[in-house]
């Protein structure tokens, strides 16, 4: 007599699957076919993530014999990518540049039909925004698409998603700027420079009244707070001290 029996875990009882001709599994989808001579196969429809594990045949011979299967489910998987192949959640464009995403979908049917979306509406040449073009290639096991926008304007940010069916798509959100990115850089830096600015003013307030509290003379307290400022490297190159006569 053949059995087929599933092992989830160490900790949980083995789950009887078929004796036989005979299907003992609370799932529809699983059966046994028999093959002349003693060929038993256990069918499993649609196989999903949950069907992974361990799955045993047993021969209730004597001593039984047993063969173990490990059963490996490739789940379906749908990615816009950066340049390092890493899933990409972010995008910034400049205004009038050209917009480039890259889709990459692995395990999933083949040949592989897969769809750009803007805002859920379909992406294709025949759109009157105009400037579209898809390139999708198939490779082993899935696809990679390439998609590019010329000329982005604001219309054009939002979210793009990659579709393929019986996966999980991937949405990326484009942001398109009217200021180049170096000069957004450039602002960053102003801010932060100000930022630095004030906690210098702040610390030298505090400085100068911590001094105050020592009671030094005018002179004494302007150099060394002269000195301390030019030690941080606050003021560079350009420090001028003057000391009252």
């Amino acid at each position: 007599m053949v059995s087929w029996v599933r092992r989830r875990g160490r900790d949980e009882m083995p789950e009887l699957l078929t004796v036989g001709a005979v299907t003992y599994a609370a799932d529809s989808r699983v059966s046994v076919g028999k093959r002349y001579p003693g060929n038993w196969r256990l069918l499993i429809r649609e196989v999903k993530p949950d069907d992974e594990g361990v799955y045993e045949c047993q021969i209730s011979t004597h001593p039984p014999r047993v063969s173990r299967t490990y059963l490996h489910v490739n789940t379906p998987q749908v990615w816009v990518v950066d340049e390092a192949g890493a899933p990409l959640l972010e995008k910034y464009y400049e205004a009038e540049s050209t917009l480039a995403l890259v889709c990459r979908a692995r395990h999933v049917e083949s040949p592989t039909v897969l769809v750009w979306l803007h805002e859920g509406r379909a992406l294709n040449s025949d759109t009157s925004r105009g400037g579209i073009s898809v390139k999708t290639e198939q490779v082993a096991g899935g696809a990679d698409s390439l998609l590019r926008l010329a000329r982005v304007n604001s219309s054009d940010a939002g979210n793009y998603t990659c579709a393929v069916r019986g996966a999980r798509s991937h949405t990326v959100s484009v942001h398109v700027l009217n200021e180049s990115l170096a000069e957004l850089h450039a602002g960053t830096n102003t801010i932060q420079s100000a930022s630095q600015m004030t906690v210098m003013i702040s610390l030298t307030v505090i400085t100068m009244i911590s001094y105050k509290s020592l009671a030094l003379p005018p002179v004494i307290l302007i150099t060394a707070l002269a000195l301390k400022m030019a030690t941080e490297a606050q003021l560079k190159d350009n420090l001028i001290v003057l000391l009252p006569t």
